[in-house]
């Protein structure tokens, strides 16, 4: 059964829009003064035991922000395959960067989670 083109239209614009409003949540809101890379060991230590629900609650909202990107990508690659005439071969390449990009967040976003979980056990030095 196919949508409606206005359907899919409005079901890509919200997800782009939910997509935005993550992004700023979960950055900004949640992680706004975050350490730098050139921050000490033990500052970062301190950081992340001191925001432990705040670096996991971000994780969370980055997975949902990375779905609903690709559900807004979804409609952006009708589009490109319509303005390329039935065609996909840009569409096809945006696809593989946005789902590289995706993922490569994802795994951050994990990787941040993951040591947030389990500051006790790395200590100052393997955070």
């Amino acid at each position: 059964m196919e949508m409606d083109e206005t359907k899919v239209v409005r079901a890509t614009m919200i997800a782009g829009l939910l997509f935005v409003v993550l992004i700023i949540v979960q950055g900004p809101v949640l992680n706004g003064n975050s350490p730098t890379l050139t921050d000490s060991a033990q500052k970062i230590f301190s950081y992340i035991s001191k925001h432990r629900g705040s670096i996991k609650a971000s994780a969370v909202l980055y997975g949902f922000a990375m779905s609903a990107v690709l559900i807004w990508f979804s409609g952006l690659f009708r589009a490109l395959r319509k303005a390329e005439g039935g065609q996909a071969g840009l569409a096809i390449t945006a696809l593989g960067g946005v789902t590289l990009a995706a993922a490569m967040s994802v795994i951050s976003a994990a990787i941040e989670a993951t040591t947030a979980l389990r500051v006790a056990d790395l200590g100052p030095s393997g955070a």
